[in-house]
């Protein structure tokens, strides 16, 4: 299992790591309004589908919230 895991992380290390390189410009670049949609959207998306998070978070987002 570990040989597998090990395996899979070689195969996906350049593509893990372009994600984190977004995610810390996201974090460095954004404003305090935007890293809440970010965050919010990622807390709401494993409760519910992402069409239907996207959609509470537009809704915050026009309530500024």
């Amino acid at each position: 299992m570990y040989k597998d895991l090990k395996e899979t992380y070689k195969k996906l290390y350049e593509e893990i790591n372009s994600k984190l390189e977004l995610f810390s410009n996201v974090w460095k670049n954004s404003s305090e309004k935007e890293l809440f949609m970010e965050i919010a959207f990622c807390i709401l998306t494993p409760q519910s589908k992402a069409k239907n998070a996207w959609e509470a978070i537009k809704i915050l987002s026009n309530d500024d919230l």
